[in-house]
């Protein structure tokens, strides 16, 4: 029993740090009105080390995505009435139309979604993600869909906008916002991006470990 004991527990010796949380944010998504507005806008492009709560060298090269937060408009108006996903696209830009000039793979779609309808005035808006693996230093694109299917720049129905609290002056330096009706701009919704860090798998040298100890009380007791 013994044996058993020291085995498992050595087994479970890589659990012992658990993952850590990384949040991105720019401006804030709770509370009064403390930004402009515009709408429609697609979303946001965000790059996780630019704007964390954590410093580089500590943010590993892969992290997971597990929550992002947007603030819908003060005033109400341009708020969609669409129930939306959020998609994650590894490249993203508009030319002026009401479609997007540049779409490029679709890395994440987020596991929850929101009615628009019910979203009122100023409320923050968070959807969930499945720990998709991204880049901490690329710039993701973080767009309102109307379904899970990829969008590409011949077929981007699914794509849609929605009104948002959002700044002036292109202050975030890790992306920008997305205008769902004109051409890019120097507004940058305000956001919260959370992601983790990866927790480490049963290493081979505590399986390794569990072995030598089980070979150990076997001899002892031949």
């Amino acid at each position: 029993m013994k044996k058993q004991l020291t085995c498992a527990a050595l087994a479970l010796m890589p659990f012992a740090a658990s993952a850590a949380t990384i949040v991105t944010s720019y401006g804030t998504v709770t509370g009064a009105n403390d930004g402009d507005q515009a709408g429609p806008m697609f979303g946001q492009g965000i790059t996780v080390n630019v704007g964390a709560d954590t410093a580089d060298a500590s943010i590993p090269s892969t992290v997971y995505l597990d929550q992002l937060s947007f603030q819908s408009t003060s005033s109400g108006v341009g708020i969609g009435t669409a129930t939306v996903y959020i998609h994650v696209y590894d490249a993203f830009d508009v030319d002026g139309t009401n479609a997007p000039s540049v779409i490029g793979n679709l890395v994440a779609v987020s596991s929850t979604t929101i009615d628009l309808s019910a979203v009122g005035a100023n409320e923050t808006m968070t959807w969930d993600f499945a720990g998709e693996g991204i880049d901490k230093s690329s710039t993701y694109y973080y767009v309102l869909a109307t379904d899970t299917n990829a969008a590409t720049v011949g077929d981007s129905a699914n794509l849609t906008g929605s009104g948002f609290e959002l700044n002036t002056g292109n202050q975030y330096t890790g992306g920008q916002g997305y205008r769902a009706n004109g051409t890019t701009t120097d507004w940058d919704l305000e956001f919260e991006l959370v992601t983790s860090t990866a927790v480490p798998e049963p290493s081979s040298t505590a399986l390794l470990g569990c072995v030598g100890v089980l070979a150990l009380f076997r001899r002892r007791r031949a």
